[in-house]
C-alpha cells in the first residue's frame, strides 16, 4: 500500500473514533491531509484511492478492528464491494450500495450520502437568521 493510502487510512481512523460519527465531508478530509503533508494530489485522487486501492485491502488491515473498518466505509460514504457487504450483514444499503444504517455494538449509525445532510443544515442555519432578522424588526 503506498503513503497517501497509508495516511489516508490512518486520518479516517482517527476520525471514526470521534463520537458522534458523521458521514465526512471528503473533501475537508483531502483539505487536511493536503495541508498537513503538503501534498499537490487533487480531490479526486482521494476518490480513486477510497475506490481502487484502501477499500479491497481494508478487509486485510489486521491492525483495524472489524467495527473500526465499518465505521471507517460509512464514514467515507463508500460504495460496498461484495466481500465487505458480507462483513456488514446487518447494514441496510441506499441504491448507490452504500450504508445508510447499521447498528454496530450498541450504536446505530445513520445516514444520507446525498448531500442533503449538508444542504438541510445550511438551511437551517439560513431560517435561524431569518428569524433573528424578523424578530429584530419587530
Amino acid at each position: 500500500m503506498d503513503i497517501f493510502s497509508q495516511e489516508i487510512i490512518w486520518k479516517l481512523k482517527e476520525i471514526a473514533g470521534i463520537r458522534p460519527i458523521q458521514i465526512l465531508n471528503l473533501s475537508q478530509l483531502w483539505k487536511s491531509l493536503r495541508n498537513q503533508h503538503r501534498w499537490s494530489k487533487s480531490a479526486l485522487f482521494l476518490h480513486k484511492n477510497l475506490r481502487e486501492k484502501i477499500q479491497p485491502v481494508l478487509h486485510d488491515i489486521v491492525d483495524l478492528t472489524v467495527e473500526v473498518k465499518i465505521k471507517i466505509i460509512f464514514c467515507a460514504s463508500s460504495r460496498l464491494d461484495d466481500r465487505l457487504k458480507s462483513m456488514v450483514s446487518t447494514a441496510e444499503y441506499d441504491e448507490g450500495g452504500r450504508i445508510q444504517r447499521i447498528r454496530i455494538g450498541n450504536e446505530m449509525l445513520e445516514g444520507s450520502h446525498d448531500g442533503k445532510l449538508k444542504n438541510s443544515f445550511r438551511r437551517a442555519k439560513e431560517a435561524e437568521a431569518e428569524q433573528q432578522e424578523r424578530e429584530r424588526r419587530q
